[in-house]
């Protein structure tokens, strides 16, 4: 597995933060927001052509296409759905040029839909859920593109049981420091819990906050205190194990960028940057 960085929390547009993450010991990007003055989801297949020459030209591969696809939406509404549906059109169109093939989105949720970490076949609302998200899943599948849901939206087990359903259309998890860690069943062993989700993890979240005392803020997020320090190492090598060698992509959780908060953010992000490395490089 390997390092990326999401530029726009840093308050930059691609344009300028992507220099700054190369200094920091990144080669690969995530693109979500502020991409060239635009949002990945919406962006014409000429700016990701502009965009991969501006990331081939610093030696940085994509990595990841964020998508809003989900996030916090109920979709009884059809236009709500059209919406969804147009976002995974045009990021089928972008996908290719940016030489990517990792999507992530959010699992739309029926109206009324709150039993969160009940999610299974026998559940009541099972069908509900997977007839709602199988029209982006096949299309994404039918595009060559591998659908990554995000477990920040549903519990983990839910995202996880939802992939497994999906395994059809490729579908992965994106295990984000939330729903993955602080939000688990704590009374199952850890080993246990990161060998059951390994094999369908394509890629993994990590923070680092610019503030000195949270430069170990990718190990524990400051609220999970009663979910203790995640084991990045034991996670990473779980998912290498596994045969992952996705993405562990970087929120820098750092609403702008400023004079005063460069040194502190630039030594948080090589420290993660030279840590995730060295541990994906262990034999």
């Amino acid at each position: 597995m390997f390092p990326s960085m999401m530029t726009d929390e840093l308050g930059l547009d691609l344009r300028d933060g992507l220099d700054m993450i190369c200094s920091w010991g990144y080669r690969h990007v995530d693109l979500r927001w502020k991409v060239f003055g635009c949002a990945t989801e919406e962006m014409p297949d000429e700016t990701a052509r502009q965009v991969k020459r501006f990331a081939a030209e610093r030696g940085v591969d994509v990595s990841v296409l964020h998508s809003s696809i989900g996030k916090a939406e109920h979709a009884q509404d059809q236009e709500v759905f059209k919406g969804q549906m147009a976002k995974a059109e045009r990021l089928a169109s972008i996908a290719p040029i940016l030489g990517t093939r990792l999507v992530r989105l959010f699992p739309l949720r029926p109206d009324g839909f709150s039993d969160f970490g009940n999610l299974n076949e026998g559940h009541k609302d099972w069908d509900r859920v997977m007839s709602l998200n199988e029209p982006v899943f096949r299309f994404l599948s039918q595009e060559g593109l591998i659908p990554a849901v995000e477990n920040a939206a549903f519990h983990i087990n839910d995202a996880l049981n939802m992939v497994k359903g999906f395994s059809c259309f490729n579908a992965t998890l994106v295990f984000d420091i939330m729903g993955g860690w602080i939000l688990r069943d704590l009374a199952e062993p850890v080993d246990e819990y990161f060998a059951r989700i390994a094999p369908y993890v394509s890629n993994i979240h990590a923070k680092a906050f610019a503030l000195p005392q949270y430069r170990l803020n990718f190990e524990m997020d400051p609220i999970g205190e009663k979910a203790g320090v995640l084991p990045w190492g034991k996670l990473i090598r779980a998912l290498r194990e596994a045969g992952s060698s996705g993405p562990i992509s970087v929120e820098t959780q750092q609403v702008l960028i400023t004079g005063d908060n460069i040194p502190s953010m630039t030594e948080a992000n090589k420290y993660l940057a030279e840590f995730v490395q060295s541990v994906a490089d262990e034999d």
